[in-house]
């Protein structure tokens, strides 16, 4: 059986992508520019850089620039309502009861990270929450994964992760943990889009503690 449960957050556990998407669109606007959702599928899934997004729209920003006016213009965003994604507190509900280690590994900046367990009222679920942002190597880099093992005492793979995009599928995988998809969007080609998956849900209200043994026992963890 996995010794811990890793999740990643937006568009795993909280259905936040949205605000990400108004906040981006705001400061484009100045710009005359906008993101089609379109484009903000495929940058979730690949985990595109600010840096990828300031050439895209050819913006006078510097990366820095854009993520500091980012990340400013989403805290505000977050003061409206969000909810957690279908079947994600159930989940975590059961996992607490079973006493399995929870961890959050997110790509959002610590004050991100604290708004949404703090509006979800999740204080204490999480015996792990780890930032990418503080690592200097974001997804799909494993270092994000590895140091909530670390922190947990558990090996890589005794860990399974729960994702949406491909960066973070691709980082559990190069950490050497099993991990299974909920795509944050329908995704026709998912099986394609994420091959690498050890399986791929469409909702997380199909995954409960018996879902993960019965995954554990045919991995032969």
């Amino acid at each position: 059986m996995f010794k811990a449960v890793l999740f990643d957050m937006d568009g795993t556990l909280v259905d936040t992508l949205g605000l990400y998407l108004d906040a981006l669109n705001d400061i484009l606007a100045d710009y005359d520019q906008v993101a089609t959702a379109a484009e903000w599928s495929l940058s979730v899934r690949e985990c595109w850089s600010d840096q990828q997004w300031i050439e895209r729209k050819q913006i006078p920003l510097t990366a820095i620039e854009l993520e500091a006016i980012w990340t400013q213009t989403y805290l505000l965003k977050m003061n409206q309502d969000f909810d957690a994604k279908p079947g994600a507190e159930k989940l975590l509900i059961e996992l607490l009861k079973h006493r399995l280690p929870i961890a959050l590994v997110s790509h959002s900046f610590p004050a991100e990270i604290t708004q949404v367990i703090d509006r979800m009222e999740w204080q204490g679920v999480f015996m792990v929450v780890v930032s990418d942002r503080e690592l200097g190597a974001s997804k799909p880099a494993p270092d994000c994964y590895l140091d909530a093992a670390r922190q947990l005492d558990v090996k890589p793979e005794e860990c399974l992760v729960f994702e949406d995009s491909v960066a973070g599928l691709r980082a559990a995988k190069a950490a050497g943990m099993m991990c299974v998809v909920c795509p944050d969007v329908p995704l026709q080609d998912a099986t394609k889009v994420f091959a690498e998956a050890d399986k791929i849900v469409a909702s997380l209200k199909e995954v409960d503690v018996k879902w993960i043994e019965e995954l554990a026992n045919e991995k032969g963890i």
